[in-house]
């Protein structure tokens, strides 16, 4: 039974994901917060698609989702990890230190307590596909006023090459996808005006999709790919 659990399943990407592998895996587990956005995947694959509910920000809701799995004998093939605390513009001498600790808590605590649990069942069979879903602000020089979520997502392509090194010679492979500013539910907290600012600086006068991405995680999730610890730039 081959396995993927994606971590943040029911956003825009997770959603998109779960369309386009569901035929690749016998069970997807898919990791939610907010009720409703699944329903549909459920309904169209039944018992296929496995909603988990956990709040990333508490340690006992992550360590309860990984003892469902668990218990369900669904320790997974392969990771996608997706979540992020929410996106704010803010000047770096105005931002208050728990907007650090809020974010870092949220991000690490979600990746950490579930690849602790179960690389080591990856490692045991030697082969494993973890991709952690970055931004492209880890590539070059990031944007302005965006200390946050620039210092969180540095922490985990710290962590995706760390554990890439680490477990280089165990057939697990961990990578990352970093793409640019991608038109989703996650960004629509921003003002119209600085998405559309941001979409006319980039060569394309427009935001990416989801449709552009999620091709490039699926390539990194397949059998025939051989990367470990890169960090593909998606703009």
């Amino acid at each position: 039974m081959k396995t993927l659990l994606i971590l943040g399943g029911s956003s825009d990407i997770g959603r998109a994901l779960i369309e386009s592998v569901v035929d690749s895996y016998d069970i997807i587990w898919a990791h939610y917060r907010t009720p409703g956005k699944l329903d549909p995947l459920v309904e169209k694959y039944g018992d296929k698609v496995r909603p988990v509910l956990a709040d990333l920000s508490s340690a006992d809701e992550v360590n309860s989702m990984v003892d469902i799995l668990i218990g369900a004998g669904g320790e997974p093939d392969d990771i996608v990890h997706i979540p992020m605390a929410p996106y704010e513009i803010q000047k770096f001498a105005k931002t208050d230190y728990d907007s650090f600790e809020t974010a870092m808590n949220l991000a690490l605590r979600s990746s950490v307590i579930p690849l602790q649990a179960f690389l080591p069942v990856m490692k045991k069979r030697g082969s494993g596909r973890v991709v952690f879903v970055l931004s492209s602000v880890t590539e070059g020089n990031p944007p302005a006023n965006q200390s946050v979520y620039v210092t969180v997502k540095y922490a985990l392509l710290g962590l995706m090459k760390s554990l890439a090194s680490e477990y280089a010679s165990s057939g697990v492979r961990i990578n990352a996808v970093s793409p640019d500013m991608i038109d989703t539910a996650y960004v629509s907290a921003l003002s119209h005006l600085i998405i559309e600012q941001y979409a006319a600086s980039r060569p394309s006068g427009r935001l990416l999709t989801v449709d552009e991405v999620v091709p490039h995680i699926i390539n990194l999730l397949s059998d025939g790919s051989d990367a470990n610890g890169t960090n593909i730039l998606v703009n």
